[in-house]
């Protein structure tokens, strides 16, 4: 929220297993004066997949890895 006519911009944001897609509105201008703008962010979720290297002979884990995938 800010004065009528100020200049406004708007980011954005990291999301910390999202992948942003796009922005629907005017992510930058001016505040108007009888009406409010509507700025949209969407996002999607990233999948993972966890990948395992397991010792066959005692089942201990030897590395464990993380993979976020869109």
């Amino acid at each position: 929220v800010g004065p009528m006519g100020e200049s406004y911009i708007t980011e954005a944001l990291d999301f910390p297993g999202y992948h942003y897609l796009m922005s629907v509105g005017k992510t930058e201008g001016t505040f108007p004066d009888s009406k409010t703008d509507v700025v949209t962010y969407y996002y999607e979720k990233l999948g993972k997949v966890i990948i395992k290297h397991i010792d066959q002979r005692n089942n201990e884990i030897i590395l464990q890895e993380e993979i976020l995938e869109k």
